[in-house]
């Protein structure tokens, strides 16, 4: 079987030098080590360990550069604002400007080397929510007598199902190379960063090398994927129950409980006794703290609230 096909740098000149500076470098590098290629791959980054890298360093070296003479420049107007001393302002404006060119640039290489990994990791959750309704969808193709070839090839091009579509992209783009079908669902399982595709690609391949009915496996498999969803969605409410008595305690009971104390304490402030409790136990202006609990308290929680939910809806 023929390796897989390196991608080719189309890029500026730019990209280009800085490929052959260091972009080479990394395909030795990462020849051996294939961790960060399988994360290039999870995240259908479609480039070489060595063309990302050369991407990264060009960006990089601007960003790096404007970021540092930005900064060098804002410190060294303020230092001539302060001071008044014009003399010291070249100097400390290269100074400043090779140390934060430096960190900059170090600081977009490493945004670079872990965005595959969270990219991977992001793919990964819609690939699992997507999961169930796409096995549906193949359960209802296979019923027709489609070979699995084609069945990936309309999943490839579904709209419905985007991350899916990518993978099944990938597949037939293996296919269309000259890869066996077999081989092509091994090696997605290998760079699919989701473990239930990944335990679909592989049972799915046993099942053809064993000669067994793809309409019963994908059957299945959409069955499974059922009381997959089932069980997401029974998960849910109990979370969102729990959340729901957390807003009305936290947003709700807990403001009001608040307000209750603090408004006949704004009311009597002017009273000595009073002034002289706040100044005891309360430094900060009642007024202000319900000011500060109505319009940013509040609206924060209630924020919060929202992306715990969003978070964790099926």
């Amino acid at each position: 079987m023929k390796a897989e096909k390196e991608l080719r740098l189309e890029s500026r000149s730019w990209e280009e030098f800085f490929y052959r500076l260091v972009g080479r470098r990394f395909e030795k590098l990462f020849e051996k080590n294939k961790k960060f290629k399988i994360a290039l791959r999870a995240a259908y980054i479609q480039k070489t360990p060595g063309q990302y890298f050369a991407e990264a360093f060009s960006k990089a070296v601007l960003l790096g550069v404007a970021l540092g003479v930005n900064l060098a420049f804002l410190f060294s107007f303020l230092y001539y604002i302060t001071t008044k001393n014009a003399y010291l302002v070249p100097l400390l404006f290269l100074t400043l400007a090779v140390p934060f060119t430096i960190l900059g640039t170090l600081a977009i290489l490493v945004l670079y080397y872990i965005n595959p990994f969270l990219a991977a990791s992001s793919r990964k959750e819609r690939l699992n929510k997507e999961y169930p309704f796409v096995m549906r969808y193949l359960e209802a193709l296979s019923a027709t007598g489609l070979p699995p070839a084609a069945l990936f090839q309309m999943l490839a091009e579904s709209k419905v199902y985007p991350e899916s579509a990518k993978e099944a992209r990938r597949i037939t783009a293996m296919l269309n190379s000259g890869y066996d079908i077999i081989t092509a669902l091994l090696r997605a399982a290998e760079y699919c960063p989701s473990p239930m595709y990944r335990r679909f690609y592989i049972s799915l391949a046993s099942t053809i090398q064993a000669g067994g009915s793809l309409e019963m496996f994908f059957k299945l498999e959409a069955e499974r994927a059922q009381k997959l969803i089932e069980l997401r969605y029974k998960d849910f409410e109990n979370t969102l129950a729990l959340v729901v008595q957390m807003l009305i305690m936290v947003v709700i009971v807990f403001p009001l409980l608040t307000f209750s104390v603090m408004l006949p304490i704004k009311m009597f402030q002017n009273v000595p006794a009073v002034q002289q409790f706040l100044k005891l136990s309360l430094p900060i202006d009642p007024g202000m703290l319900i000011l500060f609990m109505s319009y940013v308290l509040t609206p924060m929680m209630i924020a919060l609230f929202v992306v715990l939910i969003r978070s964790s809806a099926p």
